[in-house]
């Protein structure tokens, strides 16, 4: 299918009355009627619901379908169970209707613009195909569902203990810099601030009662595994910080620059490899306008053993640097860094202070196992040693 600006019109006149809002209203039936919106000739042949290994924020569905008599394997995500906590995220913050936005008009915007400056686009060779989306905002009424391309028979998830090769995470961090650039590009030639319409989350967690109350709970959760692991020091200073966080935090996400689009939740469920360890980026709840460096850490600093990470990080920083600096001479403008150095110094310096400050509202269910909590107290130390004013 494709996501033409002729079918997101289409969508937006939709009925909200035929967003699923729980289980039941999923439907071969339904899923029929989406599905015609945009094909001649639909035929459900198997629709099921599956258990959400990946994630939390949504109901899982997988179908089998011919459209126009092609066989297609379709991933559907609707909301969560009601009795969900992180439910709250969705519910007070959108975070559905921000990747129903990304899927249905904002690669499309940036495939057409990539088309007519170059000719050429990759944007869909790193993201899932768009079938159908939609969303309903009324808070007495949340509910939404996101049709893609089922992609599980020939990419798979990484193991988050276990970690990614170098092949992996540099093959993640290039299609980050190619989103990354693209975007940048676009705001460049545009002479858009795409802050305007793409704030970060995070932000407006920071400003939410409901979502403070969880976040402390996490505080928490980090303070126990730092006493566990026999960090007693850290544990102390993370304490201190529990009780005066919201502003610095604010600071240390990034968020604040609209000359970017980033993915904003890039923990490796949210990457998937195939057996040529090709990638895919997924899960585009927290797209938003930002500097790269709390994509780029999450990608880099996060999946590896500490010794690893910090013997790899200019190689990292190269692979990154390299493609977003081609896609600046695909589109004949200035890139944001004078050099790889500066941008190496920048994504070192911001990167790991973004990724613990998103680390710590992240503490379930990206930190978990002691492997994981290994990378934890390192990305912590490297934080506290960069901006020790931060932690005072």
């Amino acid at each position: 299918g494709g996501n033409t600006r002729e079918n997101v019109l289409v969508l937006e006149k939709f009925d909200m009355s035929t967003i699923p809002s729980n289980p039941s209203e999923v439907s071969e039936v339904w899923l029929q009627e989406i599905l015609a919106l945009k094909f001649q000739d639909v035929k459900v042949e198997h629709l099921k619901e599956h258990k959400n290994e990946g994630g939390v924020l949504s109901g899982i569905f997988k179908a089998n379908v011919k459209l126009n008599d092609t066989p297609k394997k379709l991933f559907i995500k609707i909301m969560p169970d009601p009795t969900q906590p992180q439910r709250v995220f969705i519910e007070n913050f959108g975070i559905d209707a921000v990747e129903v936005n990304t899927y249905r008009v904002l690669f499309d915007k940036l495939e057409k613009f990539e088309l007519e400056h170059t000719k050429s686009s990759e944007l869909k060779k790193i993201t899932c195909d768009f079938y159908a989306g939609d969303s309903c905002q009324d808070p007495q009424n949340r509910k939404f569902h996101l049709i893609l391309g089922d992609v599980s028979d020939a990419y798979k998830m990484p193991n988050l203990e276990v970690g990614l090769t170098n092949e992996q995470i540099i093959n993640a961090l290039q299609c980050l810099a190619y989103f990354h650039a693209v975007s940048y590009a676009f705001g460049q030639i545009n002479d858009t601030d795409f802050l305007e319409e793409h704030t970060m989350v995070y932000h407006r967690f920071l400003k939410d009662k409901e979502a403070l109350a969880y976040i402390d709970q996490l505080f928490q959760r980090a303070h126990q595994a730092l006493l566990k692991h026999n960090e007693p020091g850290l544990a102390e200073i993370l304490q201190k910080l529990s009780k005066n966080y919201v502003s610095k935090f604010t600071l240390g996400y990034g968020g604040h620059d609209g000359r970017f689009l980033t993915h904003g939740d890039m923990w490796s469920n949210n990457v998937m490899f195939n057996a040529q360890n090709q990638c895919l980026l997924v899960d585009w709840q927290f797209t938003c306008a930002s500097d790269p460096y709390l994509d780029f850490a999450a990608m880099a600093f996060m999946n590896q053993s500490p010794e690893n990470i910090e013997e790899n990080t200019k190689l990292f920083c190269l692979a990154y640097f390299t493609i977003f600096q081609e896609i600046m001479a695909k589109f004949n403008i200035q890139g944001p860094w004078k050099n790889l150095q500066e941008f190496t110094q920048l994504a070192t310096l911001n990167g790991y202070l973004a990724l613990f400050c998103w680390l710590v509202p992240s503490f379930s269910p990206c930190v978990y196992a002691p492997k994981i909590v290994d990378r934890f107290i390192h990305i912590f130390k490297k934080a506290l040693h960069l901006h020790p004013t931060f932690f005072t």
